[in-house]
């Protein structure tokens, strides 16, 4: 894509004197815009995709596909509409049992007049003046910030609650620390001071941190494509949607991962030190449980369970067949590899050799990879290998008998798939995989 972009750089740096005339504008596109190659649309012609995706009522989302064939004129739409997820931190306390230190109350109704500007004819403050219920909420607001809630008793005096007794982020609405109360034409200003907070009552719970960010049914818009039987391999770009990889129908087929939210680990806490837990905290997270590929008319045609989050996807052209690889990062980064059995649009789980490690398993041309492997058992020296999908060996290092790590540049790797093999007296011992980006 560098390359692709620094020749158009060049292009259009040797057009500047040209006239404008040339360029035709083209209606204003929404969306991100990707490429279905010609090799996966059923009339060979290459298409392009907008795409988008808007929350609507309620925690739905609609995603929105808008394909493009020649001219950009638009050929098709469609939409698929997915439920954003609840994700929220669970805390579970018991409720506490709390004592008062000290109190104190204040006459605020001079403050409050003086500022008001309320004063006799002899120029003395009015304190025969009735303060209303927006007097206070303008003074106390100015002072104190926000007031957190109001209410009248049955004598008919008016409390502003400021703020309550508070938690591990959890206010207490029957422990008022600071508020104020309107007692006929006085308003009064009380502070009350708390200790020895003992949490030994009933359990109860309050959900807090709720985000609806994730989405049950993501569309992936990122979908990397490498025809690896192609005269330039290492070419690589994204896709989203294609039309003749799983079947030859007309309709159009994208993936989605599957997502569920599932409880965390719990964490549990002693806040007033009496031996006694009496906080727990449990976060319940969305994580990926599958991968779909879903058709446009919203049918499943497969569904496969994942192993975890799935950091980038490219489908693979190689020696004449598909295959789409997932890349897993985590306490172990690895490759999940599979054959795309396009008469039943299923997935075939393709074994991945597990003796070498290698890490990163998808690597950036400024990465260094790491290549673990174990001690020659006839204390023999070896040879590592770097060949591209072609079989060209583009590297090769001598490894120590005693060597079990040894690392290599990926800035002499040009995009693509590269098969390392370690061998030893001539015969194969070992091999891995990796992808440069």
């Amino acid at each position: 894509m560098k390359k692709f972009l620094f020749s158009v750089a060049l292009l259009l740096g040797g057009m500047a004197v040209a006239s404008a005339q040339n360029l035709t504008p083209v209606e204003k596109i929404g969306g991100r815009l990707s490429i279905i190659p010609q090799t996966f649309t059923v009339d060979k012609q290459a298409k392009a995709v907008a795409f988008s995706s808007e929350e609507s009522e309620g925690a739905v989302e609609t995603n929105s596909f808008t394909i493009f064939g020649k001219g950009f004129s638009v050929a098709r739409e469609f939409s698929y509409n997915s439920n954003l997820l609840k994700e929220y931190t669970l805390k579970e306390y018991r409720t506490p049992e709390i004592t008062v230190r000290d109190t104190s109350e204040y006459d605020t109704t001079y403050d409050i007049l003086f500022g008001l500007g309320k004063y006799n004819e002899v120029g003395e403050i009015d304190t025969f003046y009735q303060l209303s219920i927006d007097d206070c909420i303008a003074y106390i607001e100015n002072r104190s910030g926000n007031i957190d809630s109001t209410y009248t008793d049955n004598d008919g005096c008016t409390y502003f609650i400021t703020r309550y007794f508070s938690h591990d982020g959890i206010s207490e609405k029957n422990y008022p620390e600071r508020y104020y109360y309107l007692k006929g034409r006085k308003l009064y200003n009380v502070n009350i001071f708390y200790e020895n907070v003992r949490y030994t009552g009933d359990w109860t719970s309050e959900e807090t941190d709720v985000h609806y960010y994730t989405s049950d049914s993501e569309v992936e818009h990122y979908v990397g494509y490498t025809n690896a039987d192609s005269d330039s391999p290492t070419d690589e770009f994204w896709t989203i949607l294609t039309q003749t990889l799983f079947n030859d129908d007309d309709k159009y087929e994208f993936f989605v991962t599957k997502r569920k939210v599932e409880k965390g680990e719990t964490r549990e806490s002693d806040y007033d030190d009496d031996g006694i837990n009496d906080h727990k905290e449990t976060r319940y997270s969305a994580k990926i449980t599958a991968l779909e590929i879903v058709s446009e008319d919203g049918s499943v045609l497969n569904s496969i369970p994942t192993g975890g989050d799935i950091e980038d996807f490219i489908i693979y052209t190689f020696n004449g067949e598909n295959y789409l690889a997932l890349f897993y990062y985590g306490e172990e980064d690895y490759t999940q590899l599979y054959r795309i059995d396009k008469g039943s649009s299923s997935l075939q789980e393709v074994a991945m050799p597990a003796g070498m490690k290698m890490f990163p398993t998808l690597a950036r041309p400024s990465d260094e990879i790491t290549i673990e492997f174990e001690a020659s058992a006839n204390n023999a020296v070896r040879t590592l290998s770097v060949t591209d999908v072609a079989g060209r060996t583009v590297e090769q290092r001598t490894v120590a008998p005693d060597a079990t790590r040894i690392a290599v540049s990926a800035r002499r790797l040009h995009a693509g798939t590269y098969i390392f093999t370690l061998t030893e007296n001539g015969k194969q011992v070992d091999n891995g995989k990796i992808i440069v980006k």
